[in-house]
């Protein structure tokens, strides 16, 4: 009876209040129908099956208490599945329905005729007889128990209306009215406690849930999905256990007859099923909705036995103990009951999908063909968009784009300008332009400085370098000021993004993607709550000598920026970006941190010990500069390394998000320090490992991608009405691309160079000479060369006699640039590209550039030294007279060629310029 009490009256509300009360309530006849009258027709029948069919000597009320309590269906692992599958949610109510009203009837026989096994002259003293004592010892304790289930609601709607918007008040409420109205029903009244329950749940469905606010009901139902999920386990798990301790008590009590009789007795359950609903099919047909003939072939094999039987099983040991009869019934009921529920759970459950299709209920029309192709168009798109939105992070800036787009089933399109990227149409550039030019007004100084404007086109792209004079400085200190833009520098603009550069070569941090303007929730057309007031505070204005001086500001500050930052990296961690051992790392280093905020920010010395790339062993390899040995190295440190490049960019990346809105002082250093370091050694691991950074940052461009993709099938299920077998398949889709990435995107296939019949889906100058059909010749007479570390490839003032096209490896050229300092912001991408160290900076892309474009076409010496940075490397070059003849030949070629040689005469003059 613990099982029957305790764990009983959870599964019965869940399910109850579950169902929607629209389709309750009309497939209600139907419910009633065949949960009173089929479920006594199916007790009786499975009764006379078994003493006058299988010969079993048992009384009348002994067969008729097994056919009760295998009449009590469980299709909850069956629900699960139609649910997943499509099928009607008028069919899946009528079962489900069907399921939880039966469970109350069939107790309410099984209790009668138990009884009756127990005491033999149980209704014998009636005047009505013992049939006709049956009949209203039955209706009473029905009556009863929805009379008593409906008082209950009743009042529960009075008390939840005073816990409207308390969740916890509510769901504890919930808890004890569940387990009240069972017991009152049961105990004080003498009524059906099941019957009770599940029209308390009915009750809650129609009425009851409109006295609960909406947030606290989406809680109040996770909380009772995880509750009657427990008890089920609970149930199965103790109730087998027991089950099969009778069996192995009584094993000699047990024949060989018996265990065969268990596949008969299943069988003849399924017949007696099918065969009532299609005796009664005119009439329950009448009492609701249709049931077609496909769907009651369904609903044959949706009849699983679970929690219910295998309780009464247990009731009936416990009640026959002790008579005379108890060996001949009990040891066989036990076993019967648990085959049974094991032989449906099994079968059932796992061939419902498969029969359902075969019979062709849940199956999509063309209509709802339709629609699933216009949310996999649109799943398509927000793909491509993440991807675009991706490639123009630098976060990513060294993955492998042409295999993500493949990987994702996306065509690698060329734009105008020869990006491989989804292309704006001229009217979305303009919008994006309007838009983008406010932003930018907002940003400039008061004042209107003097311009010189020098403006150079490419192809849909147009560079532009404005030059400022100084405005006047004042007294005013940078500490008491807001910040302003730099004085002087460079604007660049183009179709997906604009920059601005200033004079000292410094990137600020105001890049803006014309992707975002397209996204509501970043630009003015979101809601009115969510933009931007003259009531918000802006933390960078709140300097230090504007807030009050008080003992441990320091302190506080710290530990607003750990909680900030705490927030931030769990963000990442749900947006794909950050993996589960990272995520643990960070937290632990942000909790110690916590505990020592009064001393100044450590958190990247803090987890030195997780991130460490090489030890002095590997290093001492690494020193060889032998590549198989390096391979060896490469792939023992791989998955440290994953973990280590992933955390510490997440770190990074949450510290320069936060820094932008905190006050200058004390922990805004710290802050700086901070980024300098993890910068240093992301841009380490980027020269010495390329094979492994590009691998780490395809799979966690991957990963990001198909988390996107998660939760926009899961907007689509909330705005867009997706059904659930829709939204299953995306979402198997989706699981399916996260399992390969490991074994799509490995270290292996790192290590392999970019092969030259790939160049012309990655450089478009390639591009145009493959669609002429000279890509093969130009190609063939190349050549592709290996260099180790630091060997040069091109020496700065001398002629070059081609052009090489790095396909493997990091490839550098010497060029001065700045180094940052304590007035000098770091951005995202000056941290990537220079490392916070200056003296070196990637003049063209690591893998799939062109290097010595402008010294071939002009014959002119070549004006920095190029040289391999990484282990080692792997170069195609390709003559100069080669080259020029293919331009002759291929005038977009030649026009392809052109932009690049550009690209570079402009680097010369203006290195800080983007592209």
């Amino acid at each position: 009876e613990m099982f029957f009490y305790i764990f009983l009256p959870p599964l019965l509300f869940e399910g109850a209040s579950g169902l929607e009360w629209y389709y309750v309530k009309h497939s209600m006849g139907q419910i009633l129908f065949m949960a009173f009258v089929m479920v006594m027709v199916n007790t009786l029948a499975t009764g006379l099956f078994v003493i006058h069919v299988l010969r079993v000597d048992w009384t009348l009320y002994t067969g008729l208490v097994f056919g009760a309590l295998l009449s009590a269906t469980d299709p909850v692992a069956v629900v699960a599945v139609l649910k997943s599958a499509g099928a009607p949610k008028s069919l899946r109510t009528v079962i489900e329905g069907e399921s939880l009203l039966n469970d109350g009837s069939a107790f309410v026989l099984f209790e009668i005729f138990l009884q009756s096994v127990v005491d033999p002259s149980y209704g014998a003293d009636s005047k009505d007889g013992v049939l006709l004592h049956i009949l209203k010892e039955t209706a009473h304790l029905t009556a009863g128990g929805i009379a008593v289930g409906l008082l209950f609601g009743m009042a529960s709607a009075y008390v939840f209306s005073k816990t409207f918007k308390e969740q916890q008040s509510t769901i504890s409420m919930s808890v004890a009215l569940t387990y009240l109205v069972f017991y009152v029903a049961a105990a004080t009244f003498g009524v059906s406690g099941p019957i009770a329950v599940v029209a308390f749940g009915f009750f809650m469905s129609a009425i009851g849930a409109s006295y609960i606010s909406p947030d606290v009901h989406d809680g109040l139902e996770v909380f009772w999905d995880v509750v009657a999920f427990v008890a089920n386990t609970i149930v199965f798990f103790f109730s087998g256990i027991m089950g099969i301790s009778i069996i192995l008590e009584y094993w000699k009590d047990l024949t060989l007859l018996d265990w065969i009789y268990i596949p008969i007795i299943y069988l003849f359950l399924h017949l007696l099923r099918f065969g009532g609903l299609y005796l009664f099919g005119p009439v329950l047909n009448r009492l609701g909705y249709r049931i077609a003939p496909p769907e009651r072939i369904v609903m044959s094999a949706s009849g699983l036995r679970g929690a219910l039987s295998l309780i009464m099983s247990l009731m009936v040991h416990y009640s026959m103990e002790g008579t005379p009869h108890y060996t001949q019934v009990v040891p066989r009921i036990a076993l019967w009951t648990t085959g049974i529920a094991f032989m449906t759970l099994i079968i059932n459950g796992s061939v419902i999908e498969d029969l359902m299709a075969k019979v062709g209920v849940g199956k999509s029309n063309a209509a709802q063909e339709r629609m699933f192709f216009v949310a996999k168009e649109s799943l398509q798109k927000n793909t491509q968009a993440t991807l675009v939105a991706l490639q123009n992070s630098s976060r990513f800036s060294g993955a492998d784009w042409h295999r993500l787009y493949e990987y994702f089933g996306l065509e690698w399109e060329d734009d105008e300008a020869g990006q491989g990227n989804y292309v704006l149409t001229k009217s979305e550039s303009k919008r994006a332009l309007k838009k983008v030019s406010k932003g930018v007004r907002k940003m400039m100084p008061a004042a209107e400085p003097k311009k010189r404007n020098t403006t150079m086109k490419r192809g849909a792209k147009s560079f532009m370098i404005t030059k400022q004079t100084e405005p006047e400085d004042g007294n005013v200190s940078d500490d008491e000021s807001p910040p302003v833009m730099h004085r002087g520098g460079s604007l660049s603009i183009d179709e997906h993004s604009l920059r601005f550069v200033a004079e000292d070569n410094h990137e600020q941090d105001v890049s803006i993607s014309f992707m975002d303007y397209f996204n509501k929730s970043n630009h003015e057309d979101q809601p009115a709550s969510r933009q931007k007031n003259d009531d918000d505070i802006d933390m960078r204005q709140l300097s230090c000598s504007t807030v009050p001086s008080a003992p441990n500001l320091q302190t506080e500050r710290r530990r607003r920026l750990l909680f900030s930052l705490r927030v931030a990296t769990h963000k990442q961690f749900l947006n794909g970006l950050l993996q589960p051992d990272g995520l643990q790392v960070l937290t632990e280093v942000i909790n110690r941190s916590l505990d020592q905020a009064d001393k100044r920010l450590s958190l990247f010395d803090m987890m030195a010990g997780d991130v460490g790339s090489l030890n002095w062993f590997e290093k001492f390899l690494i020193t060889t500069n032998n590549r198989i040995v390096n391979q060896i190295v490469m792939y023992g440190t791989f998955a440290r390394l994953y973990r280590s490049v992933s955390t510490v960019a997440v770190y990074w990346s949450a510290l320069l998000t936060l820094k932008k809105n905190w006050p200058k002082g004390e922990v805004y250093s710290e802050m700086e320090k901070e980024i300098a370091s993890a910068a240093d050694f992301l841009a380490h691991v980027q020269r010495n490992y390329p094979e492994v950074t590009r691998t780490i940052h395809t799979r966690l461009a991957a990963l990001a991608v198909i988390r996107n993709q998660t939760k926009f099938v899961e907007k689509m299920t909330h705005n867009q009405g997706l059904l659930d077998s829709e939204a299953k398949a995306f979402l198997q889709a989706t699981d399916e691309l996260e399992v390969g990435l490991s074994a799509h995107f490995t270290l292996a296939s790192a290590f392999a160079p970019l092969a030259p019949e790939d160049l012309a889906d990655t450089i478009p100058f390639f591009g145009a000479l493959k669609k002429e059909g000279l890509f093969r010749s130009v190609i063939g007479q190349g050549v592709t060369k290996g260099f180790n570390r630091n060997d040069e490839v091109l020496r700065s003032g001398q002629a070059t006699k081609g052009i090489y096209v790095p396909l493997q490896g990091n490839v550098f050229s010497k060029h001065q640039a700045y180094v940052p300092t304590a007035s000098h912001d770091v951005t995202e991408n000056d941290a990537l590209i220079v490392g916070g160290l200056g003296l070196e900076v990637r003049t063209f892309p690591v893998v799939g550039g062109i290097a010595g474009a402008y010294a071939a076409l002009c014959g002119t010496p070549h004006q920095f030294t190029v040289y391999i940075e990484s282990s080692t490397a792997v170069v195609l070059f390709i003559p100069s007279a080669v080259v020029l003849e293919a331009i002759k030949r291929c005038p977009n070629a030649k026009y392809e060629f052109y932009l690049v040689c550009a690209e570079q005469a402009l680097k010369r003059l203006v290195p800080a310029v983007n592209f």
